[in-house]
């Protein structure tokens, strides 16, 4: 597990000399004026500025600038990870895997490293196939570790191809270990729902890409609760959408739409069930 340092300043800063000073560690760190970086980022950090926080945690963590404090890399962390800083979040859960300064806690770094990775940190999206993989602290799922590496891959980490092929080796010649696709993962069990609803129903299409995972990524993230996955096929092109509901009256479809679009940021498209299925790819047809 690789740890890292947030250099980027997200614009959450409502204060000029606040980026100034940030950026003005950032430039000190990396001249190695670990002493000045350290002076330019507590002052933030006490303000509760995250991605200070996050810096002075991995000083003090790796021991760069300071003597290395695990005590005071957790403090820091924490502080910044309750704020959903994501470099926070994932070297905090390293922390609780490697039992640095603390007992070993699984659960606590679990929960971590999924609030990473759920929001696209390449390294915990690795780590959390990692520990899929292996059973570290939870059941062994391969199907959900395959799911993670390929996320990871797709956000360009250095490890997730080897990992990845390195899994789906071990799943071709171990089929007792592959276990289960997640719930809501599993295109044949969202492909029999479709079929179970009425053709004269009306559903809501959220989304639509040629890559299955980055939808599952957003429905994953989002926490949508209820959305399936579908496979369509037009034109000989594969593709996919991520439906939600199915309701007879159009009108009260229509203002469920409105809702989700203000929760999720999407532009629903209301689509008849019957035009859905007529679309729908299976696999080896």
């Amino acid at each position: 597990m690789k740890r890292t340092l947030l250099f980027a300043v997200i614009a959450i800063f409502s204060a000029q000399n606040a980026v100034a000073d940030f950026y003005d560690g950032v430039k000190a760190f990396q001249k190695e004026d670990y002493q000045r970086a350290y002076d330019e980022w507590l002052p933030l950090a006490e303000d509760g500025v995250a991605q200070a926080q996050s810096n002075l945690g991995l000083m003090y963590d790796v021991g760069t600038g300071v003597k290395q404090d695990f005590a005071k890399a957790i403090q820091w962390y924490q502080k910044a990870a309750e704020q959903n800083n994501v470099n926070a979040q994932y070297n905090l859960a390293v922390i609780y895997y490697q039992g640095k300064g603390v007992a070993v806690n699984y659960q606590k770094g679990f929960v971590l490293l999924q609030a990473a990775a759920k929001e696209g940190h390449s390294s915990a999206q690795n780590d959390l196939g990692w520990v899929y993989e292996n059973g570290v602290g939870i059941d062994k799922d391969f199907a959900k570790a395959e799911f993670w590496y390929q996320l990871a891959l797709e956000n360009k980490h250095s490890l997730a191809l080897e990992n990845l092929t390195n899994l789906r080796s071990k799943m071709a010649s171990n089929a007792e270990e592959i276990g289960h696709l997640p719930a809501g993962l599993d295109d044949d069990a969202d492909i029999s729902w479709l079929n179970s609803q009425p053709d004269s129903h009306f559903t809501m299409q959220l989304a639509s890409s040629e890559s299955e995972v980055k939808l599952r990524a957003m429905v994953v993230k989002n926490a949508i609760s209820g959305a399936k996955v579908i496979p369509q096929k037009r034109d000989g092109r594969l593709y996919y959408v991520v439906l939600l509901e199915s309701k007879e009256d159009r009108k009260e479809l229509k203002k469920l739409a409105e809702k989700v679009k203000q929760k999720w940021s999407v532009s629903p498209w209301i689509r008849q069930i019957s035009g859905v299925k007529k679309l729908v790819y299976l696999k080896g047809a």
